[in-house]
């Protein structure tokens, strides 16, 4: 968010600046949904799982040998589901709040204040 006039809202975008209108807005959030955190924690940690799994394969031992292919879906069907969890416990820590504008300017004007202060 790059500014808030008394009827915009600037948003910064990767390659350009985005002015929409307060009448055009229905509601703010602060921070990303709960779906994100859950798709990057999975997919951190069963990458990181995957990878331990491969890299610590031994097909040569003759108890618990495995090869890398093994580890790897192993590790990853380990930290998909173990990542999410971690992302799920992020989402309590994040306080995310939720500003219901619906083109009403005094509620624009009490969501300025709050920005501003």
């Amino acid at each position: 968010m790059l500014s808030v006039t008394d009827s915009t809202l600037l948003l910064e975008g990767k390659n350009s600046s985005l002015i929409i209108p307060v009448t055009s807005i229905g509601f703010i959030k602060t921070n990303r949904s709960a779906g994100n955190n859950l798709l990057i924690g999975s997919l951190a940690g069963g990458a990181t799982l995957a990878i331990a799994g491969a890299v610590s394969s031994n097909p040569d031992k003759t108890i618990l040998s495995f090869t890398p292919a093994q580890g790897a879906a192993t590790g990853a069907a380990i930290g998909l589901p173990v990542g999410a969890m971690i992302g799920a416990l992020d989402m309590l820590f994040k306080h995310s709040k939720k500003y219901l504008i619906n083109g009403d300017t005094i509620k624009w004007k009490l969501f300025q204040a709050t920005v501003t202060n």
